[in-house]
């Protein structure tokens, strides 16, 4: 487990098969994992990532950025959801704030709204100075430093600054406050 000092945050891209979550602070990456349960099912299958994201949660941590479903996905929506539900329920048991973030706008942080999962991929790489070996971690690199941005002042490029300002100025904010400490959106 790592040293924490400073503030962490996190990125976490739900799923089935393969959940990745990230852990980032100052822009060093802390952590870049991915959480599964491959031969499990059911209720088993959410204790096993729920206890991995326990194992692998730092401490001290400021905000957590989840992805939320990809309007119009058809694909075992209520499982993903089911995956969703697991990890806000934990974040929330942790008096964690989290911003739940569609993929057009985590994509449109990134590089812009329509990246391929290899240009995430590659672009974390880049960002990050890591091999990133999944999409899945890509994205959760992405939302954890999309979670620190909106919490704290950072070097962002102007798409960056305005993929925050849209987000901010969301008039249905899809943002959950699992305590009373608020971040600054």
């Amino acid at each position: 487990m790592p040293q924490e000092t400073a503030s962490n945050y996190l990125g976490i891209d739900p799923s089935l098969r393969s959940s990745g979550f990230a852990a980032i602070s100052k822009n060093r990456v802390l952590s870049a994992n991915i959480l599964n349960a491959p031969k499990k099912k059911g209720a088993e299958r959410l204790a096993t990532i729920r206890d991995l994201f326990r194992i692998h949660l730092p401490k001290n941590v400021s905000h957590a950025c989840i992805e939320g479903p990809s309007y119009g996905s058809v694909n075992r929506a209520d499982d993903l959801g089911q995956v969703r539900g697991m990890f806000l329920l934990a974040l929330f048991d942790a008096k964690i704030p989290v911003t739940i973030v569609p993929p057009t706008v985590l994509k449109k942080f990134a590089i812009r709204g329509d990246a391929s999962k290899t240009q995430m991929v590659l672009t974390a790489q880049k960002e990050f100075n890591i091999e990133v070996t999944s999409d899945d971690i890509a994205d959760a690199l992405w939302l954890a430093r999309l979670a620190q941005a909106l919490t704290e002042d950072t070097k962002l490029t102007r798409r960056q600054l305005e993929t925050i300002k849209g987000i901010r100025m969301m008039k249905n904010k899809r943002t959950i406050y699992a305590s009373n400490k608020t971040p600054n959106i």
